[in-house]
């Protein structure tokens, strides 16, 4: 929220300040006759350009930020979607497709399906996501993005499942160990 605009703003004013503005500031109290009006327009037109930069950056970061909670948004919709074969899902899925494919090429990059599949899943194995990206040709179309991410979530889904086993057989196994010690 407002903390990380803050942190910008932040971040470029401990660089503008020290390493532009002073600098130009002290330069110019230093400098004497004409050349001292000469400097003082150099040092104003320099603080209105970095306020410039400031204000751009605040603003592509704004952007950023914007861009990571709408596609936070459709990856929640498509995790909330019980079949994702059926047609209802389509929009969604082409929604998704668009916002991860950053050159709006038509295509996604392995990069691009990586970050997907990260966002998606953040707990699914490197080797997992490298597995589903070998398959995978180049680039992968719309018409080949619901295959994807299908078989992205049943492999997610069995390894919960697996995960559950271990744990119950853990507990188990535990509650066996108690017992035992607690009979003799």
């Amino acid at each position: 929220g407002n903390n990380d605009d803050a942190s910008v703003l932040d971040q470029w004013t401990r660089f503008l300040i020290p390493f532009i503005i002073y600098p130009l500031v002290t330069f110019s109290l230093v400098a004497s006759g004409r050349t001292r009006q000469i400097w003082t327009g150099i040092v104003i037109g320099a603080s209105g350009i970095s306020v410039i930069m400031v204000l751009v950056m605040w603003r592509k970061t704004l952007e950023q930020k914007r861009r990571r909670q709408t596609r936070r948004t459709a990856i929640d919709g498509l995790l909330q979607c019980n079949d994702l074969e059926k047609e209802e899902s389509g929009p969604l899925l082409e929604r998704v497709f668009h916002l991860y494919d950053s050159d709006q090429s038509g295509t996604m990059e392995p990069s691009e399906v990586r970050e997907l599949l990260h966002n998606m899943y953040p707990t699914l194995p490197r080797h997992v996501v490298q597995d589903l990206l070998v398959s995978l040709p180049d680039a992968v179309r719309l018409e080949h993005f619901a295959d994807l991410v299908s078989r992205a979530t049943r492999n997610e889904a069995a390894r919960r499942q697996a995960e559950t086993r271990q744990a119950g057989t853990a507990r188990v196994a535990r509650a066996a160990t108690e017992t035992l010690d607690f009979m003799s």
